[in-house]
């Protein structure tokens, strides 16, 4: 089976929303015959801190009223030159 394929069928399966950010670039890297970007890894690397601090589970009931509100997760702004894969990514 060729890469893009294979990504297509990780895709439908739901795979690829189990594997780590930094997995689901170098899938589609090959899927799409493309070459790594350090410049991408650094931006895939602060997504992928993003996307844990999203995922911790906040406080419910109770516990929410007294451990007081989480501290608010620090965004992300991707700027960087045209055609430098920020869409992609």
């Amino acid at each position: 089976m060729q890469c893009a394929a294979l990504f297509h069928a990780a895709l439908a399966t739901g795979m690829l929303r189990r594997m780590s950010l930094t997995a689901q670039y170098e899938t589609r890297l090959a899927a799409e015959d493309l070459s790594s970007d350090p410049e991408q890894l650094e931006v895939l690397a602060a997504l992928q801190r993003l996307s844990e601090e999203l995922d911790v589970p906040q406080p419910k009931g109770l516990k929410r009223l007294f451990q007081g509100a989480p501290p608010p997760v620090r965004g992300l702004y991707i700027w960087g030159g045209v055609c430098r894969g920020k869409t992609w990514l």
